[in-house]
């Protein structure tokens, strides 16, 4: 399956393609998304004024942008290319970790879930449950549970009364449900007030009104792969004024679709089902990106680290984490990437420069056209032999610009493997987009700063989001 709002924020969110019992699964269309190796720059970045470094698993790159070269397997590296250590410092009350996919669900290949608690209602700590393999997302914006996911792990919980429905336009299909207030757990951080999610559930309201441009409506965990979608992203809702690019029309507060289909809708009955009708919804209680709810200093953005990972990829014991807050800190090997208002930055390619982001989302690197670059099967690359390539990645409006080197496997032969973790899976995105999916985290700590935040101060120099900094 694939995940990326492509409606919501003017652009793409996030395609993931899944790996089922060593197999791929055939539902991968041209859009399909490819995972990132950790091949990158020796620190946060090489300058473009000189060649690309070797680092993580990426080999030499080129210093040429989108040049790819055959390379040999190299070996394999186990440090952080910016020199932190991935060990969870005790276990801090801000911290979760992550794990591919496993447990009540298949194991796939870059699946990052996390387990979080949700309490429905205006009231902490009372009607709860806690919900595992919940996808995290650094491509969208809010959390969305599955009805049936939260009923699974507590039969006795209730779904507060409502008439706001929201569909959810993804780069593999839509989540349709109600818009419910609630207070989320995030490691040992709890919201300050309810937070708007989303209940995915397709018996609220009339799921005719919510129609996929691309795939098909998430009916259930099972068919869609995950219970739900944490979006971390560096924006703090899905549509708001001045940063909704083409998707989007706010005055006000009140925010609109644009494109034929709505985001929310009134439904008056609700939970009984009935009809339903476009309706414009207060930023205040549109489906919004639980961190920037929690306690002050934790809650103006987020970092992900993850370890690196051998060339034939890392077994389902691979385990990152993520922390809430982003502190004042110094550190010459990050470098901050500021973004457009809707959290894109650009990456030049084969000498064109494309609209990109960083993913966590989709489970591989998604280039543009790489069909005229490398033979494919469903989607994915395969070459002959592991080969190395090069992008500049470019902040906005024209700097930083730094190099990043990663490398392309053959997909059939990591999927070989009992592997789950792959820092070299590389896939087809089609035309101009660049979708730096899980396999940039790899061997990185990432920094994503959220918009309308308390900013941090990041090598002397106050900051304030959206930004992503590696």
């Amino acid at each position: 399956f694939r995940e990326k709002l492509i409606c919501r924020y003017g652009f793409l969110p996030e395609w993931t393609s899944v790996k089922l019992n060593n197999s791929l699964l055939a539902l991968l269309s041209a859009l399909t998304l490819a995972t990132f190796s950790s091949g990158c720059p020796a620190t946060g970045g090489t300058s473009v004024s000189g060649g690309g470094a070797g680092g993580g698993n990426g080999g030499g790159g080129s210093s040429v942008a989108g040049s790819c070269v055959t390379t040999n397997n190299g070996s394999p590296v186990s440090t952080l290319v910016n020199g932190a250590s991935v060990a969870n410092p005790g276990g801090a009350s801000n911290q979760i970790y992550f794990f591919p996919k496993n447990g009540d669900m298949a194991v796939n290949a870059n699946i990052p879930m996390v387990t979080i608690t949700i309490c429905l209602g205006n009231v902490a700590g009372v009607n709860c449950a806690t919900v595992p393999n919940i996808l995290l997302d650094t491509g969208s914006y809010g959390l969305r549970v599955f009805k049936t996911a939260m009923k699974k792990y507590n039969a006795a919980i209730t779904m507060p009364a409502t008439t706001t429905a929201d569909c959810a336009e993804f780069g593999s299909g839509a989540s349709w449900g109600a818009v419910e207030p609630a207070f989320v757990t995030l490691g040992g951080q709890v919201t300050s007030t309810a937070v708007p999610i989303q209940v995915i559930d397709t018996t609220f309201g009339a799921v005719s009104n919510c129609v996929p441009q691309v795939g098909s409506l998430f009916s259930s965990p099972s068919q869609s792969g995950f219970n739900g979608i944490l979006g971390v992203g560096p924006l703090v809702s899905e549509c708001v004024d001045g940063a909704e690019g083409v998707a989007c029309a706010c005055t006000g507060g009140l925010c609109t679709h644009q494109l034929g289909a709505g985001i929310y809708y009134s439904c008056p009955t609700g939970f009984a089902g009935g009809a339903c009708t476009p309706a414009a919804v207060a930023q205040a209680a549109q489906v919004s990106n639980p961190v920037a709810f929690l306690p002050a200093t934790f809650n103006n953005g987020i970092s992900l680290s993850l370890p690196t990972v051998g060339n034939l990829g890392g077994p389902t014991t691979t385990v990152g984490y993520v922390t809430f807050g982003i502190p004042n800190f110094v550190n010459a090997g990050i470098v901050v990437y500021p973004t457009t208002n809707v959290a894109e930055f650009a990456t030049n390619f084969t000498g064109t420069s494309e609209t990109s982001i960083l993913d966590s989302g989709s489970n591989g690197i998604y280039l543009p056209n790489a069909i005229a670059k490398f033979s494919l099967d469903s989607g994915w690359a395969i070459p002959s032999s592991l080969t190395a390539c090069s992008g500049i990645n470019i902040g906005q409006p024209n700097a930083p610009k730094s190099f990043v080197n990663f490398q392309v496997a053959n997909a059939d032969q990591l999927f070989s493997t009992s592997n789950v973790v792959f820092s070299n899976l590389i896939g087809d995105g089609g035309s101009g987009f660049f979708d730096w999916g899980l396999p940039f985290f790899l061997g990185r700590n990432v920094f994503i700063g959220l918009n309308n935040s308390p900013g941090a101060t990041i090598n002397n120099v106050p900051r304030s989001g959206p930004y992503w900094a590696y």
